[in-house]
Formats: structure tokens, C-alpha cells, sequence
């Protein structure tokens, strides 16, 4: 407290050897201290920060109450050459929160920047701050709205031709996810260029499913939107079979038929601004389930895949379906790469009888959709939240923590095994296979008081705090997800009374 009245520009220099020291606590402090004092020496400081796991969230809170002063410097900071795609992410998500006229013409320079994500963010963040699209910029929008609505009518089209039956539930719900997605998108968009409310109405009455609620909401854009936006929009909207829907725009989003191994192909060999790797991993993971499948060119190019997930289920595809392949092509890959790759198929193979034995991402991904923390989260978003997890062993009688708060990692969920959990007030609860426990979903229960002793062998994958925390920074639905289940743990718990 005494540093915070003295600090000023002369000495600036304490506080920036304080964001130097190498003690978490004493960073952290320092952190606050310069969202308090608002120097600038602490500005590149901060940046920097944005990068880690641990300090991020404290040094962007930091950079926020810098206000409309830092803007400039954040934004030299965007562009510097190397500059990390997560660091640029939150220096945009910075714009949003400190809002104004500045900060929003600095969000919009970057509506063309080819990543998918940065484009989300500051859309919602345009939204978010009730902007109002000026005419001289309604045409970007326009032009986003039909790429948005070219990419719903290939997805429909797609779901159309993967028959339902169990070996495509993975892709087909994938690409409902990715529909879902691009719905939303294109609301979003009309309510940039349209009254807000009258777009929410529109939708409203559109999901409600009704032939009177879609009539309504058709007539009801009818008064407001453009002839030329209609003409695209409309067969999107209206409750009509998808053929229909690809014969009335042919001419504007031209599209061919595929049978469904033509189109798993397609899925792959689509740009990741269309369609998102998760649906592309389970393309490769349906592809495999057909008989007799050629490995092409594509399926290998994915090994080199700089994305984790796509490359590590190509490899789990071609060595499972032509190991002459795999083993000519695979010499090719960055050999730390290529033995992970090894590793994980080898692991697989043995355990080739064994049902989740988790050894690919894929299978990880899959098994968090199937428990109750995560099933309503899409596979898309999981797949960021299994690269922030780390795999543990347990054993029996093992006490896996005597205290929560200093367990080493924020979550973690039970993938076999059992663990007693007990706190005070006669708190008690028994994890098995897809349970959740950590700190952040107990709900009045100090985490000081709860203990875990492990009743049955098995194995967890936990996710630390500083990486959960960037996640729900990034991502509403995740955080949403966890305010429910914190809300939900202690109901389903099981409280023994004396």
C-alpha cells in the first residue's frame, strides 16, 4: 500500500523489477499495483504477461483499467511481428472491455483477418457494445452474411447425405454443432444491420418451429431487409427440404451431390474457415468405419498437420487402415512428432480390446461429451479444453488430496476408479467414471476442508486453474457451464447425517 502513494513515472523502475521477480505472489501484486498506479512503463510488462498461463487474466484486468491510454500501445502490440495468435486474441478482447469509439474502429480495422476466431470476438464484441453498422460499412457485413449463409447451405446439404445411422452419429452431430453455429452467426450479423429486437423476434419465432411462428418471422423481415438479402436468406429461413433450399440458390452457392464417402473427403479438403477441426477429426474417424477405403494424398497431408488433434487421428486412421503407408510416409514427420504419434498409436493398438482406453485426443474428446459436466458443450470447444488437460494414474488408498485448494489443478474428471470425497457438515460424495470435482464447483464448501482418498484404481484428467480460466475468458458457454455445475454439485452430492 505504501508503494502504491509514492510510485510514479521517475520511479517506475520498483515496480517494473517487482513484474520482473520470479515469485508468484509477489508478480501478482506487482500486477495489481500497476492496474492501481496506471504507469506506463508497466504497459510492456503486461503485454508480455498476456502470453502466460498463470498471470494472463491478472495483467489483462491490469490492462483494461489502463482505459483508452493504452489503445495505441496494445494496438503496435497486435502487429508486432511474431506476435502469438492467443496474445492477439486478448489484446482484441481488452478493446471490447474498455469499449468506445476508439477501441470499437480498432476491433472493425480487423474484420478481415483470416482467423476464424479473432472474427468472433469482434463480432460479439460490436454486439456487445450496441453498434450500429454505418451504411459505408453495411457491405462488409453483407459480404459476411452470404459467405455465412453459402457455409449453412453446404453443411445442410451435407447432413443430408450422411445417412442416419450409428457409425455417422459423430459427424452428423458435429455438423449440426457447426449449423447451429452458423445460424447464430448469421442473427448476429442481421442484427448488426437491422434493428436488434426485431431480429431477436425473428428468431424467436423461427425456432419455435411452427409453420405460423416461421411465417411470421418471414413477413416480418419481408418489411425491413433488402430485396437482394431476402433472395439469399429466405430459402435458408423458410421450412423447406434442404434440395429445395440448394435448388432455389444454385446460382448463388453452387454446389455439387456426394455420396458419403465423397463428402467425408469434401469435409476434409474444406478451408477451417468453413468448417472447424473437430468435424474434420470426425470425418477421419467415420472414414475409417468404410470398408475397403483408399488412403489419399489429403488423409496423408494431415500427419503434417501443425493441429495436434487432426494429426495424431489421420495417423491413428492410415496405420490402422494401411500400415505399409504409415510406416513409407511416416519417417517424413519431426521425429519428437513422430514418436508421440508412435507412442499413443502403440498404446492403442494394446489396448485395441479394451473399451476408453483414452490414448487418442479423439477418444478423450468423446468421453467429456458423454459426461454430465460437458454434454452440452460441442466437441470443437472440448477439443481446447483436452489440450489444456493432463492425464493421472490413481491408486488404491492413494489420498489424492487432503486439501482441494491445493490440489494441482482447478478440475478434474474421474475416467475410472472410484474417490471418496469429504468436507464438513457431513459432506460426502463417491466419484466413478465421468464425475467432476474441483474448487471451482464447490458451492459453499470451503475447498480447505475437503479431502479425497481413492477407493478403487483408475485414472483423472485434470486442468489447471490458469487454463481453465482462459478458457472461460474465451469461450460464454464454457462459463456458463461451470456456474451451472456449481450450482448442481452439492445437490447430487450425498450428505450423511450423524
Amino acid at each position: 500500500l505504501m508503494l502504491r502513494k509514492i510510485l510514479s513515472d521517475e520511479n517506475s523502475f520498483v515496480l517494473v523489477e517487482l513484474l520482473r521477480d520470479v515469485h508468484p505472489r509477489v508478480k501478482i501484486a506487482a500486477i495489481n499495483t500497476a492496474r492501481i498506479t496506471k504507469l506506463q512503463a508497466t504497459w510492456p510488462f503486461l503485454v508480455e504477461l498476456l502470453g502466460t498461463i498463470t498471470y494472463s487474466h491478472h495483467a489483462f484486468a491490469a490492462l483494461v483499467a489502463m482505459g483508452e491510454e493504452v489503445l495505441t500501445y496494445l494496438e503496435k502490440a497486435f502487429h508486432r511481428s511474431g506476435q502469438t495468435a492467443d496474445v492477439m486474441l486478448k489484446i482484441a478482447r481488452i478493446y471490447e472491455r474498455i469499449g468506445g469509439g476508439t477501441a470499437i474502429d480498432l476491433l472493425w480495422d480487423k474484420i478481415d483477418d483470416p482467423n476464424k476466431e479473432l472474427l468472433s470476438l469482434i463480432l460479439n464484441s460490436l454486439r456487445n457494445n450496441k453498434y450500429k453498422v454505418p451504411a459505408e460499412r453495411v457491405g462488409k457485413i453483407k459480404n459476411l452474411l452470404e459467405l455465412t449463409l453459402g457455409y449453412t447451405l453446404w453443411n445442410l446439404a451435407a447432413v443430408e447425405e450422411l445417412s442416419d445411422v450409428p457409425a455417422n452419429s459423430h459427424i452428423r452431430q458435429a455438423l449440426n454443432d457447426e449449423i447451429k453455429d452458423n445460424f447464430d452467426r448469421v442473427y448476429l450479423l442481421l442484427g448488426l444491420m437491422y434493428d436488434p429486437q426485431s431480429i431477436s423476434l425473428v428468431r424467436k419465432n423461427i425456432e419455435s418451429g411452427t409453420t405460423e411462428g416461421i411465417t411470421f418471422a418471414l413477413e416480418l423481415l419481408d418489411i425491413f431487409v433488402d430485396k437482394e438479402v431476402r433472395r439469399k436468406l429466405f430459402p435458408i429461413l423458410e421450412d423447406v427440404p434442404v434440395l429445395e433450399k440448394m435448388n432455389l440458390l444454385q446460382d448463388d452457392f453452387p454446389r455439387e451431390h456426394f455420396n458419403e464417402i465423397q463428402v467425408l473427403k469434401q469435409i476434409l479438403n474444406r478451408d477451417y474457415n468453413q468448417i472447424n477441426t473437430w468435424t474434420k477429426a470426425c470425418a477421419l474417424y467415420t472414414l475409417y468405419q468404410h470398408p475397403n477405403l483408399e488412403i489419399t494424398d489429403s488423409m496423408i497431408a494431415h500427419l503434417f498437420n501443425p493441429d495436434p488433434l487432426m494429426r495424431e487421428t489421420s495417423a491413428w486412421l492410415i496405420h490402422g487402415i494401411d500400415l505399409e503407408t504409415y510406416n513409407r510416409v511416416s519417417p517424413r514427420i519431426r521425429r519428437e512428432i513422430r514418436k508421440d504419434l508412435n507412442d499413443v498409436l502403440a498404446e492403442t493398438t494394446f489396448k485395441s480390446e479394451i473399451t476408453n482406453s483414452l490414448s487418442l485426443r479423439f477418444e478423450k474428446i468423446l468421453f467429456l461429451k458423454s459426461t454430465e459436466l460437458f454434454k452440452n458443450i460441442p466437441g470443437y470447444l472440448i477439443a481446447e479444453i483436452v489440450e489444456t488437460m493432463d492425464f493421472r494414474m490413481i491408486r488404491q488408498g492413494q489420498q489424492l488430496f487432503e486439501r482441494l485448494d491445493r490440489f494441482p489443478g482447478d478440475l478434474f474428471i474421474v475416467t475410472g476408479g472410484k474417490i471418496s470425497v469429504d468436507g464438513p457438515d457431513n459432506y460426502h460424495t463417491e466419484l466413478s467414471r465421468g464425475d467432476a470435482m474441483g474448487e471451482i464447483l464447490l458451492k459453499g464448501t470451503p475447498a480447505s476442508l475437503v479431502s479425497g482418498v481413492v477407493g478403487a484404481p483408475g485414472g483423472i484428467l485434470a486442468i489447471g486453474s490458469g487454463r481453465l480460466f482462459d478458457l472461460m475468458a474465451r469461450h460464454d458457454l464454457v462459463t456458463k457451464t461451470f456456474i451451472e455445475a456449481s450450482y448442481n454439485i452439492v445437490s447430487q452430492s450425498n450428505v450423511i447425517t450423524p
